[in-house]
């Protein structure tokens, strides 16, 4: 089964900068597709507002299951946290001593995790900005990714590795990229479809159907640092490394993005997965990117310290029964989960006894 292959545009339209203009005589003007909605910034303006006299490239940005909250990691080391209802700053989370590179918000909302150069993964409670705790320091260098668990039996990691959760064992390693993998992703509507986006400027479709765990060739790739060349699409376009990729909450569509200042969006069919659109995000490289639940905006960040929120087209948004399913809260079931929020309400509960007790003591 060849599945090598570079996706190629048919007949998709190519979407326009934002603010381009619309043709002489098209008639009354409509929305564009993909058209940027607004944007969000910790940039330091000049006092006429014409340009910013500090920038604070953003790394990486979450947003929580009810979209009310968006979280971004900014060069300055701090999160900042934004209120997307009414578009503004809320406060910024101090803390770390060195580069945030991946934030993640707890499945029911609760919490913010972070992982940082500094060594260390960081809880903090949304609704108040107050820091929780600090993971214990297992990592002796950066921590530069991290997840929080549903109710999955397998997770992906670097070059590419499909490890079973259940069993903690090496289900198989894949290779094709060039270079590094930078990201990676797990299909919600296909557990066994991964998207990965690598240096090499391409984003490219493993299909893990095709690949018995148990087979010969997965004992082989378990034993070699360099891992099965499994059959499998290679998305190309991109003209600079690929940062991040996202399914979009039903899987119907793959976002990526690139050093080369594009976001890109594919339909992942395994049978010719194709372009769907592209258009030019930001003027400098784009470092993140992530769909909000209703699938209604697709938020993208930067080296230029901007955060836009783009407009997804109609065709694409989720239904109402989608949109309620995915905005329920999963329950703790799982025994890390069920240790983990233990462990956060202990630490918490420790922290407001002792600022009560030292409290008592200024007092007496």
């Amino acid at each position: 089964q060849a599945k090598q292959g570079s996706a190629r545009l048919h007949g998709a339209p190519h979407c326009l900068a934002p603010g381009a203009a619309a043709a002489m005589g098209s008639g009354a003007s409509k929305r564009k597709p993909w058209e940027r909605s607004f944007h969000l910034t910790s940039n330091v303006e000049d006092d006429r507002g014409e340009r910013y006299l500090q920038v604070f490239p953003v790394w990486t940005i979450a947003i929580t299951r009810n979209q009310r909250q968006l979280a971004a990691a900014t060069s300055d080391n701090r999160i900042n946290l934004w209120c997307l209802v009414t578009q503004s700053l809320l406060i910024p989370l101090v803390g770390h001593s060195d580069t945030v590179w991946k934030l993640a918000y707890s499945p029911d909302d609760l919490y913010l995790a972070s992982a940082s150069s500094d060594g260390t993964v960081r809880l903090w409670e949304v609704g108040t900005g107050m820091p929780v705790m600090t993971m214990p320091r297992h990592h002796a260098n950066w921590v530069v990714s991290l997840a929080w668990s549903p109710d999955g039996t397998r997770f992906a990691t670097g070059t590419l590795a499909v490890w079973n959760a259940e069993s903690c064992m090496l289900d198989i390693r894949l290779m094709g990229h060039i270079g590094a993998i930078n990201c990676c992703a797990v299909s919600p509507a296909n557990e066994e479809l991964i998207a990965t986006g690598g240096e090499d400027h391409t984003v490219r479709l493993w299909d893990l159907a095709d690949i018995d765990p148990g087979s010969v060739e997965a004992k082989k790739s378990r034993e070699k640092a360099a891992g099965l060349n499994l059959a499998h699409y290679s998305l190309k376009g991109h003209t600079g490394g690929v940062t991040a990729v996202r399914f979009l909450g039903d899987g119907r569509l793959i976002a990526s993005c690139s050093k080369d200042c594009e976001v890109r969006l594919w339909i992942p069919n395994l049978s010719n997965p194709t372009l769907c659109a592209k258009f030019p995000a930001h003027e400098a490289w784009v470092r993140d990117l992530q769909w909000t639940t209703d699938q209604k905006m697709l938020y993208t960040a930067a080296s230029d310290g901007m955060i836009f929120a783009w407009e997804v087209p109609k065709k694409y948004h989720a239904s109402p029964w989608q949109l309620e399913k995915a905005l329920a809260y999963p329950e703790r079931r799982q025994p890390v989960d069920r240790f983990l929020w233990d462990a956060a309400s202990a630490v918490e509960a420790a922290y407001r006894v002792k600022d009560a007790v030292a409290e008592a003591r200024n007092a007496g």
